[in-house]
């Protein structure tokens, strides 16, 4: 299953993932308020966590279990975070993934 490329409201833009994020996501994962807030990132968050997990979700998006996406702002494209789907295709639908 393909993601759509992009999604668009006037505020934010959700489009594909990708390891040109990891920088970004490198240093949220590590900040101990952000990582209190899910139970799927670790803290501490070490160096090269965060080409890993895109790596992880990359591969999963492409075997069609996952769909995710980076959230960014519209007017500047500064990177706030990702969402994901996880796809139950035996039952037809996917379910938002969390933390």
């Amino acid at each position: 299953m393909a993601p759509p490329s992009k999604i668009e409201t006037e505020r934010l833009i959700l489009r594909p993932l990708s390891q040109t994020d990891a920088p970004t996501i490198q240093v949220l994962a590590a900040d101990r308020e952000v990582a209190s807030g899910t139970d799927s990132i670790p803290h501490p968050y070490g160096a090269g966590e965060a080409e890993k997990w895109i790596g992880m979700v990359l591969a999963r998006q492409e075997q069609g279990e996952f769909t995710t996406f980076a959230i960014t702002l519209t007017a500047t494209g500064e990177f706030l975070g990702a969402i994901g789907l996880i796809h139950h295709p035996e039952h037809s639908y996917s379910e938002m993934a969390t933390g």
